[in-house]
């Protein structure tokens, strides 16, 4: 917030008509929408949607002055909505549309600055429906990040990170070059979407993530070999 107000006090307001070009916008035009930023907070909390086909009016300024006083009012009226807010209001979904064209469909934490949901609740309830029915494979997985042993990580590898000789190659190739001891257990691929043990023959390409599983000491070197 105290850099999003310092350059708004430096806005040229009294050259909020100028545009660089015939078809852009007006300077006043995005440095408001700048100031409105922190009223999504409260929009997301307090609805389930913005309908742009129901009307959307941006709000009109005349002066340095009241653009200052909209962003104080936004931030402070997010920040109070913050503070108040309960896990049930995030728990449901927000849209963007226009009408019957969807832009996008979040959840309300994720739409509001969240990139990782965890709900200890759920993550509760599922660890102990899967210790009755999968008790073996349950207490393995709590030995291997137990204090009787050591501890076992689990990294993700970038695409990018790989060095040049091993892009653009096969799984195999890649979890063959220097090894260290680490376990391919999953890719994320380049839309997002993970795939469990994937086969040695999966080319990994621009975009993918390897995610591998070992002791400190192994990803320790394994980032060595990376140069990272």
């Amino acid at each position: 917030m105290k850099s999003t107000r310092k350059m708004l006090t430096a806005v040229p307001f009294e050259k909020g008509d100028w545009r660089p070009h015939e078809k852009s916008m007006t300077l006043k035009r995005p440095v408001t929408h700048v100031a409105e930023i922190p009223n999504g907070l409260t929009v997301t909390l307090d609805t389930d949607e913005l309908d742009f086909a129901k009307g959307y009016k941006p709000n009109t300024l005349s002066s340095k002055e009241e653009l200052i006083a909209l962003f104080e009012k936004c931030a402070a009226e997010s920040m109070e909505k913050l503070r108040n807010a309960t896990d049930e209001n995030f728990r449901s979904n927000w849209t963007m549309r226009n009408g019957d064209h969807i832009y996008f469909t979040l959840p309300k934490l994720q739409k509001t600055g969240a990139d990782n949901v965890i709900l200890p609740d759920k993550i509760g309830g599922t660890h102990m429906a899967t210790l009755v029915t999968k008790p073996d494979g349950i207490e393995f997985i709590d030995y291997l990040s137990g204090e009787e042993r050591e501890i076992i990580n689990v990294e993700s590898v970038p695409y990018d990170e790989l060095p040049g000789k091993i892009k653009d190659k096969t799984l195999h190739d890649v979890m063959n070059w220097n090894k260290t001891g680490v376990n391919c257990i999953g890719i994320k691929d380049g839309e997002g979407k993970f795939v469990i043990n994937p086969p040695e023959d999966t080319n990994i390409t621009k975009g993918m993530k390897v995610i591998v599983l070992g002791t400190r000491m192994q990803i320790e070197k394994m980032r060595q070999n990376l140069g990272g």
